[in-house]
Formats: C-alpha cells, structure tokens, sequence
C-alpha cells in the first residue's frame, strides 16, 4: 500500500508539477514563449492529436503559430511530461553552436524511432571518436565521393518507376521509401545485396499475426510502426514502458527489430563490394563492427526515411502548384532531361548543379514541409546562458526547424510554396528584398545545426535532385483532388498522410 501511495505521488509531482515548475521558471523571461495553456499528462501533444482529428498534418500549429513566434528565442514545450526548452530565434540557434559540444551535447535518448538508432553517431555525445566516425562517413559521402553512384541511382530510379507503371495506383509514400532503401542499401553494403531483396523475413503485424515480408516492405513497415510510437502520448507520459517494451505496441516492434537486424547482419555477409561504404569503413582501424553497422543501420533509416518523405513533398506540392511544375518541366527539358534521353550523360553531378530551379524546388519542399518539424534532443552539460536566459545543467533542448522556416522575417508570405525565394535573380526574390525580408543562415534548418548536423546533408540533397529529374521527365502522374484540396496537408515523419498517385 505505502509502495503504492509513493509511486503514486512521485508520478504525480514527475508529471504536474514539474511541468508546471518549468513553465513558471521560463515564462518569466520576455524572449521565451509559453503556451497560455497545456494539458496535463499530454502536454502539448494535445495541439497534434487536435490537427490530427480536424484532418490536418500534426504539426500544422506549429506553421500557423510561428508568426506569433518572431520576436521570442526560445519557447517552452512539454512532450506528454517531459519539458523541453525549443530553440526558435537565429541568435538561439547561433548561441548554441558557440556552446557546443564543450556545454551543449546530445542527449541519448532511447524512445520510438531513436530506438533504430542505438549505438549511432546520433546517439552518442561527443568526443574524439564520434568525431572520427563522423568525417569518416562525410567524406565517404561527400558530394564529390557520393557523385560515382549517380549511374547506379538512376538505375534503381528506373526499375521502381517501371514497377509503378505496371500498378498503376500506388501509394506513393512507401514507394519512395522502397526506392531510397533500396538505393542506400546497394550503397551502404554493396551491389550484390541486390540479390538477397527478395528474401523475405516474419513480420508480426498489428493484430499479432506473422507475416512473410520482403526486405523491401519490411523496412517502411517497421520504420512507420516505430514512429507512431515515438508520437505515441504513452511514451512521453511513461517512458518506462518504452524503455522496457512491457507492453504492445512496444515489445512488438522490438521483436520486429531485432529480426530486421539479423536481416541486415545476412546482407552485410553476402556483400563482396570493395566500394561499399560498408567494405570501405572496414579498413578503418578505429571503427569497430558494431559501430559501423550502428552507423550504417542509422544512414539506411534517417537517410531513407527522411529522403523519402522529402520527395513525396515535392511531388505533391509541384502537382498541387502547376505553375511551378510546368517551370521545372521546362528547365529539364532545355537542359536535355526528357523522355528517351540518355540519362546517365543528361544527369552528371554537373548538370545536376546547372538546374537552378530544381535546387530551388527541393529546397522550398524542404523548408515548407520538412521530414522533421524539431531536431534531435541536446542537454545542457553545465549551468548555462542562453539569449541572456539562466539555464541550469541537465534542461533538455531541441531546434525548433518549423518556427524558423515560416519566421515573416526570414520569409516573405511564408505561408505559400514558392521556390522562386531561393532565385535572387526571381522577381519574387526581389520582392523579398525590397520588403526587408531575406533568409539568414540559421533560417535554413532541416539538416541540423552545428557540429551534430546531419553529415549526408550534400548526399541527400543530390539524391533528391536526381531522383525528381529523372521521375518528373519521365512519369506522368495524378494526385488524389481531395488531397489537393487540403491545405493542412504534410508529410513529415510520423504523419498520418498515406498518398496515392495515379502514374502512367
């Protein structure tokens, strides 16, 4: 009874009190927002839940609010019970990467989808190690180093539109997270995984059954399945039953996990590639095996996933938008990028850095529906100050990426996909300028900040460019019209939004 009684009022005070404790400490200083209001338990996961039953993507809010964000540097968020100072402003933003990582580190935190992440260089503070980890895999997939597998991108861009084609209806979604695994996997562990694809591995669904499941289907499934538990409010409002997996969904996923990992583990065996990245980190002396499986399984989740979602963005917004379509249409076609062209002379990683307006569509895609509303979870190490705010040792931060990316400072209509606001030779980029409205540095946030942003930054980037000539001059598609029609529609990690596309 008395073992009851304590546990009940330690969850009590860990999860009213403190909260409220936070929201009081931080709400006293005028460069922090704070919600008038939150709900207890939930947090402002209430605010998501809320977007998600009006039909809305779940970070809608945060888009909408931002504006009333442009004079605050921080703001308070509460994650079920977990508080959590966001950093908004471009000072925040600089401030942190002047104090990090001497007193501002990640924080490794095991919840949802970073469960994939155990053992990564996005899990693990920093120190010589993680450093040499890190510029081992820039360097291997630095723009310069990642252009040689332009040919063998396109050549998986071929085969997945194809199989497209022959569907006909295809959710759009898991298409692209087939074909970004697909590509990272020949990759990251060789051209030989290719044939060991097909090779299918039990999968336990949501109803407890067992599945047989392709590698291809097996990924997104379970990728999806862990971030609806990282969106879970179970998970933030009692995290021991994530970090133990007592219960579904979590000790479900788990077992799919560690079966995903004895598939990965069989690819890896058969991978004969000299000039797979995995083939290529096994000659690094200070590189361990798990590390560089840990590494590689991150690439292959963080880069599939995010890459994925990304894409489904620009599709979507270039049908919603024919303006900008038929814009891009035309630029592909004088550089030579249509239908019966041959591609791997049209698509070098030199006409890749010609098409002007491209870049301009993926980066607008990126800032307006990014795959990642918030960054990963920093710590502070120490007491700290922060845009003249006091912030004791232990306070959890993150980047707030959506309040910068529709700041009215940093953006002209912010609302609006226009990726002509990446032209300076654009009227509409003109327009901005002349309003006083231009993009600082620290505005353009979808691949982190500092020295923990993502290092496939220039890999993922050239991905998407490639795959959106190649898809665009080559496939004819139709978006659903009531999607169309929504303009609360997004596509980031642990959306609800499932597309489908008509393609011919």
């Amino acid at each position: 009874m008395w073992f009851f009684i304590v546990a009940v009022i330690f969850f009590l005070y860990d999860a009213v009190v403190i909260p409220i404790l936070f929201r009081r400490k931080f709400g006293k200083y005028p460069n922090v927002f704070v919600r008038p209001s939150f709900m207890l338990f939930l947090g402002d996961y209430h605010q998501a839940l809320k977007d998600e039953s009006t039909n809305r993507i779940y970070y809608q809010h945060v888009r909408e609010e931002a504006k009333l964000r442009n004079n605050y540097d921080m703001k308070v968020d509460i994650e079920g019970k977990v508080p959590i100072l966001n950093l908004i402003s471009d000072r925040a933003l600089k401030e942190y990467i002047n104090l990090s990582p001497t007193k501002i580190d990640k924080l490794r935190w095991i919840k949802g989808s970073l469960k994939l992440e155990v053992g990564s260089l996005a899990q693990e503070k920093t120190n010589s190690k993680t450093i040499k980890r890190r510029k081992h895999l820039s360097n291997l997939l630095g723009l310069n180093s990642a252009s040689k597998y332009i040919p063998e991108m396109l050549g998986c861009s071929e085969k997945f539109l194809q199989q497209m084609k022959a569907k006909g209806r295809v959710q759009f979604l898991d298409g692209m997270v087939a074909l970004t695994f697909y590509i990272f996997s020949c990759i990251l562990f060789g051209r030989d995984v290719k044939l060991i694809m097909n090779k299918k591995y039990p999968y336990e669904n949501e109803e407890g059954q067992i599945e047989e499941v392709e590698i291809l289907e097996y990924f997104p499934r379970m990728g999806r399945a862990f971030l609806e538990e990282f969106v879970n409010p179970i998970t933030g409002l009692m995290p021991i039953i994530s970090d133990l997996n007592l219960i579904n969904p979590y000790k479900r996923n788990q077992r799919n996990f560690q079966t995903y990992t004895r598939a990965l583990k069989d690819m890896l065996a058969h991978s004969k590639d000299d000039q797979s990245i995995w083939s290529q980190l096994k000659t690094k002396e200070d590189y361990t095996e798990d590390e560089i499986i840990a590494d590689l399984q991150l690439y292959l989740f963080a880069g599939g996933e995010t890459g994925s979602h990304s894409l489904v963005s620009v599709f979507y917004f270039l049908k919603k938008f024919p303006d900008s379509y038929a814009k891009l249409k035309k630029e592909l076609n004088d550089h030579g990028i249509h239908k019966g062209a041959d591609f791997n002379k049209v698509l070098t990683i030199d006409k890749l850095n010609e098409l002007e307006y491209l870049s301009c569509v993926v980066k607008e895609a990126l800032r307006f529906d990014p795959p990642f509303p918030q960054g990963y979870f920093y710590t502070a190490k120490e007491d700290i100050t922060l845009c003249d705010v006091p912030i004791p040792k232990g306070t959890i931060m993150k980047h707030d990426y959506l309040s910068g990316h529709f700041n009215e400072k940093s953006y002209l209509r912010p609302m609006e996909f226009i990726p002509d606001r990446f032209n300076p030779e654009s009227e509409f980029y003109q327009e901005s300028v002349k309003s006083g409205v231009s993009p600082e540095p620290y505005s353009k946030r979808e691949f982190g900040m500092g020295p923990r942003k993502c290092p496939g930054q220039s890999f993922g980037i050239m991905q998407a460019k490639l795959i959106v000539a190649y898809f665009a001059a080559n496939m004819d598609y139709e978006v659903d019209s009531e999607l169309l029609a929504n303009d609360c529609v997004g596509f980031g990690m642990g959306g609800k939004f499932m597309p489908y596309f008509t393609i011919a």
